[in-house]
């Protein structure tokens, strides 16, 4: 049975935006925004994904582990964008604007399972292999606040579109390691049979899209509730899933076993869901 890294199911997660803006008497608006999540996660558990909880677990191109039970699989991702940004109205419908972002995305792979069958009598010997990345983008971007309807009532419907080419320092941490477990008198004892590490780091050029699409209800002239959809698209990203085509970390306990990582800059994201905020002005 394979598995792909689009076979992860991750949830709706939640995280906070906080949106500040200064309105100069002459007209010109400096605008800082912040928002993140901290954690999509997804775990796949082969024990019942797969027909036999019983395989060989393949870690890299270059060689395969011994027969293992009880695979499980996991992927998390983190994302946070910092922006600032100079806007000005030109047009009743319309607000260009300029300015400078910072984001971080990390991600994080893993592969575990026990090697079977047992070497020893009560010791189980288990196979873990990660690769985290991590991917610090600088850049300018440029975009537009568009208004679609405001017919000087309460309800406003507007959108927003931003893009720019960012400087993407992309940095690669692959391992694999082995413990044993061994049972005793006072529970289990784990100890590192072997490790092995390998690193890169990549300068890349990648690209990033927002748009986002919503409704605003004016309450009072000092506040407004806010609500609507968010898309986020990244291109040319370090993903964790994609460092293996690239990773080799070979067998720990084999001299001469070959170690080498590079970097895969080469991946795509897409980031979507709703959003919803107050609005208060003073």
């Amino acid at each position: 049975m394979q598995i792909a890294a689009d076979q992860f199911e991750f949830d709706m997660e939640a995280g906070p935006e906080i949106h500040l803006m200064f309105l100069s008497p002459q007209g010109w608006q400096a605008e800082l925004r912040y928002f993140g999540v901290a954690s999509w996660e997804s775990i796949i558990d082969l024990l019942y994904a797969a027909p036999s909880p019983v395989g060989q677990l393949l870690f890299d191109g270059q060689g395969q582990s011994a027969l293992v039970r009880n695979p499980l699989l996991g992927c998390e991702s983190e994302l946070y964008s910092t922006e600032f940004n100079f806007r000005r109205p030109i047009a009743p419908w319309l607000t260009p604007m300029i300015g400078f972002r910072w984001v971080e995305l990390q991600e994080a792979y893993a592969a575990a399972a026990l090697e079977r069958p047992a070497v020893v009598a009560d010791v189980d010997r288990l196979h873990v292999v990660a690769y985290e990345t991590h991917n610090h983008l600088y850049g300018l971007q440029c975009g537009a606040d568009l208004s679609l309807l405001n017919r000087g009532g309460p309800l406003r419907i507007n959108s927003s579109i931003k893009g720019g080419v960012y400087f993407n320092d992309a940095d690669l941490v692959a391992a694999r390691e082995s413990f044993t477990i061994a049972s005793g008198p006072d529970g289990a004892i784990v100890e590192t049979e072997s490790f092995r590490e390998a690193v890169d780091e990549e300068s890349h050029v990648s690209f990033l899209s927002e748009i986002t699409f919503g409704a605003t209800w004016q309450v009072r002239n000092w506040l407004a509730f806010r609500g609507g959809w968010q898309l986020l698209w990244l291109e040319g990203v370090a993903m964790a899933p994609e460092q293996l085509a690239t990773t080799v970390l070979g067998d720990p306990r084999m001299d001469g076993s070959p170690s080498e990582a590079r970097a895969n800059t080469d991946g795509s994201t897409f980031y979507h869901g709703p959003y919803a905020s107050i609005e208060v002005v003073w």
